[in-house]
């Protein structure tokens, strides 16, 4: 009894600190923040389950990444090892160079909505990556892929959402400040 309080005292210091970011990479994948809200409560509810010292003190939060992982694509079968087509460097044509303007911002909406709008896999990736500041090798852990394929997707996915803002910009979704 005492060992398991000790261990729950464990987690509880630990992964306090996470959940913040636990919360706001749910959110990118919930459409509000009561669904993101119980996805870490449920990750807090699993990693205590399956705490274990020696496992989670040296990484908790990749730990409770994994953990909120499992929780959140658990019945869906993710693959990391996206077909992307051969020419997208060429795709960025469709916004021409002679109307290209000095933009003093980029809405946050039209980036928000850029990222949403990638594939689930490439969201995950770019999440974890520009937002929760994990290594690739850490990104490989949490997801069970390789660095490499890490690596690999997230620079496809900023071709991707560059893609997806020069796209916003030229259909017009948004009014930008011009310089």
């Amino acid at each position: 009894m005492d060992q398991e309080l000790i261990g729950n005292n464990d987690l509880r210091d630990e992964a306090l600190q996470h959940l913040d970011s636990l919360w706001q990479t749910a959110h990118w994948f919930t459409d509000n923040e009561r669904d993101a809200e119980t996805l870490v409560i449920n990750t807090y509810l699993e990693a205590s389950k399956v705490w274990d010292n020696s496992i989670f003190m040296k990484a908790c939060k990749t730990q409770m990444f994994r953990v909120l992982m499992k929780i959140l694509f658990g019945k869906i079968k993710l693959n990391f090892r996206l077909q992307l087509p051969d020419n997208i460097e060429n795709m960025f044509e469709s916004f021409p160079s002679d109307k290209f303007f000095e933009f003093k911002a980029i809405s946050g909406d039209i980036v928000t909505k850029a990222i949403r709008r990638l594939p689930i896999e490439i969201r995950l990736i770019m999440v974890l990556s520009i937002f929760e500041k994990f290594s690739y090798q850490e990104i490989a852990e949490i997801i069970g892929s390789h660095r490499k394929t890490v690596r690999n997707n997230i620079y496809h996915g900023y071709m991707l959402l560059r893609q997806e803002i020069v796209n916003s910009l030229v259909v017009g979704e948004s009014k930008l400040t011009i310089a």
